[in-house]
């Protein structure tokens, strides 16, 4: 992860609120524990999908909405 989209990432995190989910695509065993975690506290569902379950996330992400 390069410094610039981690200090991205911060800035659009004032945007969380306005999102119905999150999809974190990555193959990274220590993004995938993150996900973990941050899905404990995000104001919204969060999965994780490798870079082969991408289709996956798009699907997940274009679902309606169960509320």
């Amino acid at each position: 992860m390069e410094p610039q989209a981690v200090w991205d990432g911060l800035k659009m995190s004032r945007h969380i609120g306005d999102f119905e989910r999150m999809a974190i695509v990555s193959d990274r065993d220590w993004i995938r524990r993150f996900t973990g975690v941050l899905s404990a506290v995000a104001p919204m569902p969060v999965r994780y999908f490798s870079l082969a379950e991408v289709d996956s996330g798009w699907r997940w992400l274009s679902e309606e909405s169960a509320t």
